[in-house]
């Protein structure tokens, strides 16, 4: 199927494309709002500033795919495939993103308040500057995963693992990171006001210039290794 008759099909009030086979397709600026794409095949497609708010595409295998700018406003993007997507720019607001494979994306930039990404793995994924307010990402892998800059602010991330992440200068106000694994962390002039880090484990952590209190530290299992706001080194 390409672009020509997919398009003519939605037009026609055709909705369900489940496990279509539209891989490395150009379907860029295609309007397929509140469409079924479940399970549909499409690695390496072009999608670039598409309008997919609402649509289905749980368990969809997007590898690689060109999802820049487009628009998942309220998407079911369930279990679904987005290893070494390019989501940059990307509305993804209020999607559902449980347990998908987001590893090495490039989200930099993208809209995720309120997004769930519950048990979701993005290792080594590129999330800098990215505004993830009121998100849901407990469970959720970040290893090794870039959030420079990023907005984190009343973010549920609970037993997440972001060991070896780079938080630098990340707005995380209110966010709640008890149980979390921050284990080789950069948390430079990060904002951690009102952060709950009860049992986090901030062993090698950086600190460096960080807000965040004593007490809040305190609540961390250990601090094993980790360089201080003031730029001294934990026992």
């Amino acid at each position: 199927m390409d672009k020509q008759e997919l398009v003519a099909q939605y037009t026609a009030g055709k909705r369900d494309f489940s496990k279509a086979n539209l891989r490395d397709a150009d379907l860029h600026e295609i309007n397929l709002r509140g469409a079924k794409l479940l399970q549909a095949h499409l690695s390496g497609a072009n999608l670039l500033r598409a309008d997919l708010g609402g649509a289905d595409l749980m368990g969809a295998k997007l590898t690689g795919a060109n999802l820049r700018e487009a628009d998942l406003s309220d998407t079911n993007l369930y279990s679904v495939d987005l290893s070494q997507a390019d989501l940059r720019g990307a509305d993804l607001r209020r999607a559902t993103l449980n347990g998908a494979n987001l590893n090495e994306a490039n989200m930099s930039g993208a809209n995720l308040i309120g997004a769930k990404l519950i048990g979701a793995t993005l290792d080594r994924a590129d999330l800098s500057e990215t505004d993830l307010r009121w998100a849901n990402v407990r469970k959720a892998n970040l290893i090794g995963a870039n959030l420079q800059g990023a907005k984190l602010g009343e973010a549920d991330m609970r037993r997440t693992d972001m060991r070896w992440s780079n938080q630098r200068q990340a707005d995380l106000i209110g966010a709640d990171l008890r149980g979390a694994k921050l284990g080789g962390a950069d948390l430079s002039k990060a904002n951690l006001n009102n952060v709950k880090l009860g049992k986090a484990d901030m062993v090698g952590v950086v600190l460096e210039g960080a807000t965040v209190t004593d007490e809040q530290l305190a609540q961390a299992t250990s601090l094993k290794g980790a360089v201080l706001p003031d730029g001294t080194r934990s026992e």
